[in-house]
């Protein structure tokens, strides 16, 4: 099986996390909007979500990295465009989980 990230194909899911890392890790926190050179990485990313129709909900403004204050990891969030905010696990995004009925 293959696993997809936008255009790019891996051979595993572990290749795709590894791959995913190595992109947002040296990031660190920031803010990612569609001139960032990340951001369409990050468009394609989260349309691998299960969630993903409810994570993006009206349209995404744009991304930001922080750092999750009791993790202390990096967590992506999404700003809509109606101005909302939510988060969504960048590692759930690589184990490519079908998407619940109900959206299918």
């Amino acid at each position: 099986m293959k696993y997809m990230i936008g255009p790019l194909m891996f051979k595993s899911k572990n290749a795709a996390t590894i791959y995913a890392g190595s992109i947002i890790r040296p990031l660190g926190a920031c803010i990612i909007k569609n001139d960032h050179n990340a951001f369409d990485f990050f468009m394609n990313l989260i349309h691998n979500h299960s969630e993903r129709d409810e994570k993006i909900g009206v349209g995404i403004d744009y991304f930001e990295l922080h750092i999750h204050p009791i993790h202390k990891t990096l967590c992506p969030l999404i700003h809509r465009i109606d101005g909302s905010i939510i988060d969504f696990s960048w590692r759930h995004c690589c184990e490519f989980k079908p998407r619940p009925p109900i959206h299918n």
